[in-house]
């Protein structure tokens, strides 16, 4: 594995979570066409989740860690939460907390902000969602309908760290882009990691979605944020050495329209905990593997 460090940037000199810029952020990744990639995964979730035999509107307790300002990971999980149960978006740094709060909130839904080099700068929260909206309906059929206000009415953004949370809680967590993207340090990465899928109660499921090969990224002008340098192959050794539980790595095609230079491609990765009294749960092995890799959209 290389990090940041072996391409020349000090990680001392990466900026703060204080300095992200949601705005810029939101508008690059999703303000114009979905990507390649993002539908990719869209579709991976939603197969994998049948696969897993996680059944809609059958979960109490649902959390997607990390949360940024990316909405899409909790209109994919709306779905998933029984009646009037709230769905927890926990995330580190301030600016993108406030983003999401005026998301949910009532009102205009325009967040402000001053970016590094104090332009003044404002997005309607909003309008980034609807064509995710309707891509989750057409790929996900009549249980993923109108997932933008479903999740909107059920999610609260939580102040929280990754490395903190609540143990054997969750019946399903998602963590879209975190635990390799808060450190150059493979270490750090896999306690995130760890940390998340000990969220997990026993018989419940993990999603997760990882930058491959990430030498770090921008949020916003002027500005740098650290990545862990790791390979498909360094995903799957991490997560084969966690014990308890059963996974499936689906890399996503490699696509001429990518995010951003910097970074190889991205992958999925699903699973379950073992329950403790049933190491057999509902889904079983072969189940997982049927998890294959979709075929990579034209759009």
């Amino acid at each position: 594995m290389e990090d940041c460090t072996s391409e020349g940037i000090d990680p001392l000199s990466m900026d703060t979570w204080d300095a992200f810029d949601s705005i810029e952020y939101v508008e690059r990744n999703y303000g114009g066409m979905i990507l390649p990639e993002d539908e990719e995964i869209i579709r991976t979730v939603i197969t994998g989740l049948e696969l897993l035999g996680v059944s809609p509107t059958s979960l109490e307790r649902v959390a997607d860690i990390g949360s940024g300002p990316n909405f899409y990971p909790a209109m994919l999980l709306a779905s998933l939460l029984k009646p009037d149960n709230k769905m927890d978006l926990i995330e580190y740094a301030q600016p993108n907390i406030d983003f999401m709060r005026v998301l949910l909130s009532e009102g205009d839904h325009i967040y402000k902000n001053i970016n590094k080099v104090g332009i003044e700068q404002s997005i309607d929260t909003h309008y980034p969602w609807g064509k995710f909206d309707a891509l989750i309906a057409d790929i996900g059929g009549k249980n993923f309908q109108d997932t933008f206000n479903r999740a909107r009415i059920a999610s609260r953004s939580i102040k929280g760290n990754i490395h903190e949370l609540p143990k054997f809680w969750y019946d399903l967590v998602s963590s879209y882009f975190v635990a390799e993207s808060i450190t150059t340090d493979e270490t750090e990465c896999v306690q995130a990691i760890s940390s998340v899928v000990q969220a997990v109660r026993p018989g419940g499921w993990f999603i997760f979605a990882v930058m491959v090969g990430s030498k770090g990224y921008p949020a916003g002008e002027n500005t740098h944020f650290p990545a862990a340098n790791l390979s498909v192959e360094d995903f799957r050794r991490i997560f084969t050495s966690i014990s308890g539980i059963e996974y499936e790595l689906i890399p996503t095609s490699v696509s001429n329209e990518k995010l951003r230079e910097g970074y190889h491609g991205m992958a999925v990765i699903l699973g379950t905990r073992i329950n403790s009294q049933n190491p057999h749960p509902a889904q079983s092995e072969e189940s997982m593997h049927q998890i294959h890799h979709p075929v990579h959209p034209s759009i």
